[in-house]
């Protein structure tokens, strides 16, 4: 295989903001959930933190699944990255980061769309290190056949799809044929969960998908308990070995669970200072995956993940550096 994860996801620009619980709740933002807004939306929150001068921390590349191809790439897999995006100034300059990191990608055309804007997500990181995000997805809604890259997809261990993207009734009907057309080639489908509200809001969406043949389910903790409507942990272990083939809950600071279809792990967490949960759990599904594709072991993979995902939360950004770890993870084996 030419690739071991083909990824489908959100192109997004990453902009960070230290702030209070109190200024979320003063202006309608809603803690610790993802909340997709309009543009209008976006220019007015933009005009309050210019306004009360809070800090931008970082601005980076980003969308959840961008975030693990990082995370991929950086341990040697091989990745293409599906996205849609504008040909404006913020467009070029993702995709020229999206290649430079060493993901591949369709040229230009078959990427960017002629009008719209491309997207933007910004984060607000408050004092308990939590994250919130008001997403304006711009023409990643727009994602369509033509961005797909057939020759790539059939050439890849796993196709890994963001949860986002079933927000959108254009981009789930995509996904749809896509599994479809993947699982015809025996390709592994993984499938991130995203977000407590995409949950809520999409539930029928998310059971058909997961119901018509995905091997690897990537997690939280509140993603689990909504998913299977449960707050006990035996019975969301129960519901998630019934209707998912394999998956991996992350818990913060109580570690992760991790099931490889006949075996269930329980990772311990790494005891760190955490500053910001911003990508920790795409970091994880980055490395985990980068770990079972390239032959190391599922319990080795979600050990090593839990390591680079501490990393992560002590410091902001959500993207790995080059000094963080060894880049060769069958070293591990």
């Amino acid at each position: 295989m030419k690739y071991d994860v083909y990824g489908i996801g959100t192109a997004l620009l990453d902009i960070e903001f230290l702030v209070s619980s109190k200024f979320l709740k003063k202006n309608n933002i809603y803690k610790g959930i993802t909340t997709l807004i309009n543009e209008e939306r976006k220019i007015e929150l933009l005009k309050i933190l210019k306004k009360h001068s809070f800090y931008c921390k970082k601005k980076h590349i980003g969308g959840s699944l961008a975030n693990s191809l990082v995370a991929i790439n950086y341990f040697k897999g091989t990745t293409f990255f599906s996205f849609n995006a504008i040909n404006d100034s913020l467009g070029k300059y993702y995709i020229k980061k999206i290649k430079k990191i060493g993901i591949h990608c369709n040229k230009s055309k078959n990427i960017c769309s002629q009008n719209g804007k491309t997207g933007n997500c910004l984060i607000f990181i408050t004092e308990d290190s939590d994250r919130t995000m008001n997403t304006f997805v711009g023409t990643s809604n727009e994602l369509n056949e033509n961005n797909i890259n057939f020759d790539a997809l059939f050439q890849s261990k796993y196709l890994f799809i963001e949860g986002y993207l079933i927000a959108s009734k254009n981009t789930y009907n995509l996904i749809c044929n896509i599994i479809i057309q993947a699982k015809l080639k025996n390709i592994k489908i993984a499938l991130t969960l995203s977000d407590v509200s995409i949950i809520d809001s999409f539930r029928e969406k998310i059971d058909n998908i997961i119901e018509n043949g995905i091997d690897l389910i990537f997690c939280n903790q509140f993603e689990a308990k909504a998913y299977t409507k449960t707050n006990s942990l035996k019975k969301l272990i129960f519901s998630m070995k019934k209707n998912c083939k394999t998956f991996v809950i992350t818990f913060g600071k109580d570690g992760s669970i991790v099931f490889d279809g006949d075996n269930l792990y329980k990772i311990p967490a790494n005891n760190v200072k955490k500053i910001n949960t911003l990508g920790a759990g795409d970091v994880y599904a980055g490395t985990f995956l980068a770990g079972i594709t390239q032959g190391v072991s599922w319990k080795k993979s979600a050990e090593f993940a839990t390591k680079t995902s501490a990393k992560i939360v002590t410091r902001y950004g959500s993207h790995l550096l080059k000094n963080d770890f060894i880049s060769n993870l069958k070293l591990l084996n």
